[in-house]
């Protein structure tokens, strides 16, 4: 039952507040919000974790004499750039007022002045490429938000600053994100991009599972949340509930995804791109000392990607809609799917609809897998800071502060109203679906080689792409083979980075 009122809305505020603080922080000990258990890309614990909440440290009474904070970002409606700056205080969402409130907050404690201009994402390739060598500290900008495969080409290129010349920005908190630090400090221990709470998109930009509740309430199957709440939200599940739903449902078994009805729908760059999520794993694996392509072989990645593909494409159960966004969603929307994968920001889009539905992270293989782990989409913002930034100390020391104030409240107030204001308008009113979005930021993964990518379908991590564009016409194997050595270039430019 839908539920509204200011005291509902306010209860669910708080919720997401006690969320952001505790288990939607970036995990840095490992614990599965589910099962407990200790995995490989950190963690923190849920909210009745005991540890103290971590303080913004910085110095009493830094004064920067009004100097000004520079952000260059892309003017795409897609990839919103009112999520680092919003002008008008006077106008805009709650998300909006959130943006202006903390950069208020900032310029008002540090005696800063924040600025921000859009270009398209071409021209910021240029500024990057051409302008920002020439530029002075009297003109650069201190912020730089583009495409992430886009930044790695800054990096690669020797254009951007590592983060760990800013004296006062605290990498190790939890307002950045650890998976992403881990994934692109380079061999020689610099960090030449970043992401984290300084972004809300870095949570709106990640892949979750939207579902019908009618059609699982229908088929009397326990809610998927419960599922994901017990450890259980395993693929050999998921297919239960895709193929039980299938059947209930009435479609005219044309296998058109305008017209019929599946227990599942899904895009190239949905479902087939998170199968070696869903197994725990990235396609690179970054230490210390090396980056290298995993192998083939590497545990359950042979077999998850044979089971997602004979469930999408042998079972009958299921529609691939390539890049069809909009039939997609509308087949979810029209009661014709059960489960539709897609970025958690179109929740915004489908609670103005009269559809009862909920959301749930992506399910993870197998009962191995320490957590529910998703990628997040590479073409939202990732964030990189031109070089002539950290070579004036006092330039380094102001860029510093306002980077970590952005993120820190980006944790503390603009992501628990970001939360609030696309979970609680209209039909996505549930606690539920609140709480999964804690689960769903708690795992994000910011894989090296989904970011050191070019183009779209040559390389390592686009496997899934083309198994899914050629209908699992060749095996995992032979895909996998036939791209693992096309980035190797971009790996070396990697390693060779100072």
């Amino acid at each position: 039952m839908k539920q509204t009122g200011t005291a509902f809305r306010l209860a669910l505020l708080l919720l997401a507040a006690l969320l952001a603080v505790g288990l939607v922080a970036c995990r840095k000990t490992g614990d599965d919000p589910a099962t407990g258990s200790t995995g490989s890309t950190g963690g923190t614990s849920g909210p009745d974790s005991t540890e103290e909440e971590e303080p913004l440290d910085l110095p009493e009474g830094l004064d920067f004499d009004y100097a000004e904070f520079r952000i260059l970002a892309r003017g795409d409606a897609d990839y919103y750039n009112e999520e680092l700056y919003f002008a008008d205080g006077a106008s805009g969402s709650a998300v909006d007022q959130a943006v202006f409130r903390r950069q208020a907050r900032i310029e008002e404690t540090y005696f800063v002045e924040m600025t921000m201009s859009t270009l398209g994402e071409a021209e910021i390739d240029t500024y990057m490429n051409v302008n920002s060598l020439a530029a002075g500290l009297e003109d650069t900008y201190h912020l730089v938000a583009n495409h992430g495969r886009n930044s790695t080409n800054y990096v690669i290129n020797a254009l951007t600053a590592d983060w760990n010349l800013l004296p006062y920005t605290n990498l190790d908190a939890s307002w950045w994100n650890q998976d992403a630090r881990q994934q692109w400090t380079a061999v020689s221990g610099s960090i030449y991009m970043m992401t984290g709470d300084i972004s809300y998109l870095s949570v709106g930009q990640a892949v979750g599972m939207f579902f019908n509740k009618t059609i699982i309430n229908n088929a009397g199957l326990v809610t998927p949340y419960e599922r994901v709440r017990n450890g259980e939200w395993t693929f050999e599940v998921f297919r239960e509930y895709v193929t039980t739903t299938d059947a209930n449902l009435n479609g005219d078994n044309s296998g058109n995804l305008a017209t019929d009805s599946f227990g599942y729908v899904t895009g190239w760059w949905r479902g087939p791109m998170n199968i070696i999520y869903s197994t725990g794993q990235h396609w690179l694996e970054v230490t210390e000392d090396s980056i290298s392509v995993i192998p083939s072989t590497a545990n359950n990645l042979v077999n998850a990607f044979d089971d997602y593909f004979d469930l999408l494409f042998d079972s009958n159960a299921c529609a691939m809609g390539g890049g069809d966004y909009t039939s997609m969603s509308k087949a979810l929307e029209e009661g014709r799917a059960t489960f539709y994968d897609e970025i958690v920001l179109r929740a915004e889009t489908l609670k103005q609809t009269e559809l009862d539905f909920g959301l749930v992270p992506m399910p993870k293989y197998d009962s191995t897998v320490d957590g529910y782990y998703t990628f997040v989409n590479a073409a939202t913002n990732t964030f990189v800071i031109p070089r002539i930034v950290t070579t004036d100390a006092a330039t380094a020391e102001m860029a510093s502060v306002v980077l970590e104030c952005m993120a820190y409240y980006g944790q503390k107030e603009v992501l628990p109203t970001y939360y609030e204001d696309i979970l609680t308008y209209n039909s996505m009113t549930d606690m539920d679906s609140v709480e999964m979005m804690g689960v769903i930021r708690d795992s994000l993964s910011y894989d090296l080689g989904y970011y050191l990518a070019e183009g779209a379908g040559g390389n390592v991590c686009d496997t899934g792409y083309v198994m899914a564009s050629e209908r699992a016409a060749r095996g995992f194997v032979t895909v996998y083979e036939s791209l693992r050595n096309l980035g190797d270039a971009r790996i070396e430019d990697w390693l060779d980075l100072a």
